[in-house]
């Protein structure tokens, strides 16, 4: 039980950034926000399984996309972007009320995801150091 409230409760954290996207999206006039009936326990349970499916699905797509454009590593960098990208939006149109609104919520997770990126790996990093040592 200890382990499922643990799991539960990560998923909950690393789909903060998906909420805000949400959030923001819900907020922002004119672009539709969530669908009508969506209630926020539904937004909360599709973004749990949402993040879920990322981690599962999205490192192995990032590492396809990349093999596929070759090239430059900018170039592969950026369509390993687009391709979770792709795959966020993919998730949050059946929640969202227009494309446009997905693609917001997901650009928005995005860039958070981006932004604290660093942070996390540091944490991370330091976390090792200390188990190890």
């Amino acid at each position: 039980m200890t382990l499922l409230a643990w799991f539960m409760s990560a998923l909950l954290v690393s789909s903060a950034p998906l909420v805000i996207g949400v959030a923001t999206v819900a907020l922002v006039p004119g672009l539709g926000g969530l669908r009508a009936g969506v209630t926020p326990l539904v937004v909360v349970g599709w973004l749990m399984a949402a993040v879920a499916l990322a981690v599962g699905v999205g490192a192995p797509l990032e590492r396809v996309a990349r093999r596929l454009v070759g090239g430059p590593q900018w170039a592969g960098s950026l369509a390993a972007e687009a391709a979770s990208l792709g795959f966020l939006w993919l998730l949050m149109v059946p929640m969202t009320a227009s494309g446009l609104s997905a693609l917001l919520a997901s650009s928005i997770s995005v860039v958070l995801y981006k932004s604290f990126e660093p942070l996390i790996e540091s944490w991370g990093a330091r976390d090792r150091a200390v188990d190890e040592g």
